[in-house]
C-alpha cells in the first residue's frame, strides 16, 4: 500500500506541473524517449487485489464515504482491437446504489445512475495509472523471484547431468567400489557432509577400522551410487546396526531414497533392492526382539 501511495504521490505531482507548463511557454526541447513497458495482462490483472484500487478511490473521495472499498465484481476480459477492460463494481453499505469504473489501459470511465462519464477524471486517471504501475513494480519482482528459481533448477539439472554422465562405465565403477570395500563391515549408518559444505549432508556407510587380517585401516565413507552397491553396503551391516535401523524402516528407506536422488542414476531395481533392506533390518530387528525376549 504504501508503494501504491508514492506512485499516485508522483502522478498528482507530474500532473500540476504539466498545467504549470502550459500556464508558462518554455523553450521546446526534444524529450528523450521512456523505455517501452507493456501493458498488464488479462491474467495479472485477474490475480489483482482490487480492494486496494478501491482504498485508493475512497481516500481521493472518488467512490462516495457510504460505499464499500472491496468491489462486489470484478469483470476482466479482451476489447475487440485486443486491449485488456477492467469492470469493477462498487455496492454503496446504506442503499441499493451501485457505482462501475471501467478501466483500460489509457483512460478509466465512471458509471453513475446507470450513466458513463466522458473520462476525463483527472484523480480518477491519476490513480489508476498509479495503480497501474504497482501491478507492474509487483510483476517485476515476482517474475525476478521466479526467474532466479528457474535458474537455481537449472543449476542442479546441469550438476544432476554431470552425476549422470558420469556412469558411462557404471559396470568398472562398481566393481572398483565393490574391491575397495569387500572385505568390511559398517556399523553406521548415517549423514556426513557432502563435499565442502557443512550444511548439506548425505547418508553414508561406516566401515570398521580393521580389514580381514585384523590390521587397522582407515577407509573413507561408503556412499552407495547404484541398486547393487546399496544392497552390498546394507548385507554388511553389522547384527547391532541392522536390529537398530529395523525398528523404524520409515527412517531407513528415507535414507535410502535420499541416495538414489543423489545418486541421479535411474533403475527399476533401487525400488527392489530398498525392499529387501527393510525385509533385511526388520528380521534383524525382530530376531534380536525375540532374543531377549528367551534370554529373559
Amino acid at each position: 500500500m504504501r508503494i501504491f501511495t508514492e506512485i499516485l504521490k508522483k502522478f498528482n505531482k507530474q500532473n500540476k506541473n504539466n498545467q504549470l507548463e502550459q500556464e508558462v511557454p518554455r523553450q521546446e526541447q526534444i524529450a528523450p524517449k521512456e523505455p517501452f513497458v507493456a501493458e498488464n495482462s488479462i491474467y495479472e490483472l485477474e490475480d489483482t487485489d482490487w480492494l486496494e484500487f478501491g482504498r485508493a478511490l475512497k481516500q481521493n473521495k472518488v467512490l462516495p464515504n457510504s460505499y464499500l472499498k472491496n468491489p462486489s465484481k470484478v469483470e476482466v476480459k479482451s476489447s475487440k482491437n485486443g486491449k485488456p477492460v477492467v469492470v469493477l463494481t462498487f455496492n454503496s453499505a446504506t442503499s441499493n446504489s451501485v457505482r462501475k469504473f471501467m478501466l483500460l489501459p489509457d483512460k478509466a470511465f465512471q458509471y453513475i445512475n446507470g450513466a458513463i462519464d466522458d473520462g476525463k477524471n483527472q484523480t480518477l486517471n491519476n490513480i489508476w495509472k498509479a495503480f497501474q504501475d504497482r501491478i507492474k513494480l509487483v510483476r517485476e519482482i515476482k517474475l525476478k523471484r521466479e526467474s532466479y528459481q528457474n535458474v537455481l533448477r537449472a543449476e542442479e539439472m546441469l550438476e544432476d547431468a554431470k552425476k549422470m554422465m558420469t556412469y558411462r562405465n557404471i559396470y568398472q565403477l562398481e566393481q572398483s567400489f565393490l574391491e575397495k570395500y569387500k572385505n568390511v563391515r559398517f556399523h553406521e549408518f548415517c549423514y556426513i557432509p557432502a563435499g565442502k559444505c557443512i550444511i548439506d549432508t548425505i547418508p553414508a556407510f561406516i566401515p570398521l577400522n580393521d580389514n580381514e587380517n585384523g590390521e587397522s585401516k582407515i577407509l573413507d565413507p561408503a556412499v552407495p551410487f547404484s541398486p547393487k552397491t546399496l544392497e552390498f553396503c546394507i548385507v554388511r551391516m553389522t547384527k547391532s546396526k541392522k536390529t537398530e535401523l529395523g525398528e523404524n524402516t520409515e527412517d531407513f528407506e528415507d535414507m535410502c531414497r535420499e541416495l538414489q536422488e543423489n545418486s541421479c542414476y535411474e533403475s527399476e531395481n533401487w525400488d527392489r533392492v530398498i525392499e529387501i533392506g527393510k525385509d533385511i533390518v526388520s528380521k534383524q530387528y525382530k530376531e534380536s526382539i525375540n532374543k531377549s525376549g528367551l534370554e529373559k
